[in-house]
């Protein structure tokens, strides 16, 4: 077996890891729990929003539909 062309990537990029921003372990707990409680109430929100649209709208429809006479017609 032969080998042809090796490549090695040498970019350089900067970087700035700054100690403060850095995340200790506890601090990060602390922000994953307060994360987790954020997403669970915005999917809370969105439950009570999928409610109140089916109670509106009808459960499955957005709202934005056609009308019905207007399904199926072509242009022109």
């Amino acid at each position: 077996m032969k080998l042809g062309h090796v490549a090695i990537d040498g970019t350089k990029i900067k970087a700035n890891a700054s100690k403060p921003q850095a995340m200790s372990y506890g601090r990060m707990s602390e922000t994953e729990q307060r994360l987790k409680q954020e997403v669970e109430a915005l999917l809370q929100q969105a439950e009570k929003t999928d409610a109140a649209e089916d109670a509106l709208y009808g459960k499955g429809k957005r709202g934005d539909e056609l009308p019905r006479s207007w399904r199926g017609a072509r242009a022109g």
